[in-house]
């Protein structure tokens, strides 16, 4: 169980990315695909199935963020990734969209690096 729950979640983090920047140029864009009913809907499904199955791998590790450190650093980058990603798609203007933008996505490098090193120091 493991194994599938490790790839569906790493599936969902790769798919949750590509979106917010998909979603993020089409903003830039000034593109109508950006508020289409799919783009709209399909994020909170892809970012639910990302949320539970890292519930599950907590479950099935037994690593809780309050044991170790390099999981309650990556708890506090998703929600400043989660703030940073809804300020760049919400913003007004492209400059602002930019800037949280890109912190959005060096925060989710951010994350990446503290999950693949098992520390709370990115590299």
């Amino acid at each position: 169980m493991y194994t599938i729950a490790k790839h569906i979640h790493l599936t969902t983090i790769a798919l949750s990315i590509v979106g917010f920047l998909l979603r993020l140029v089409w903003r830039l864009a000034g593109s109508p695909r950006a508020n289409g009913k799919l783009v709209k809907v399909l994020p909170h499904i892809n970012d639910s199935i990302l949320f539970f199955s890292g519930l599950y791998l907590v479950w099935l590790t037994g690593q809780y963020p309050w044991q170790h450190a390099w999981l309650a650093v990556k708890v506090v980058a998703l929600l400043l990734y989660i703030y940073l990603g809804a300020k760049a798609l919400r913003a007004a203007a492209n400059r602002p969209r930019l800037l949280f933008g890109g912190a959005a996505v060096a925060t989710y490098l951010y994350m990446v690096s503290v999950a693949l090193n098992k520390s709370p120091l990115p590299f």
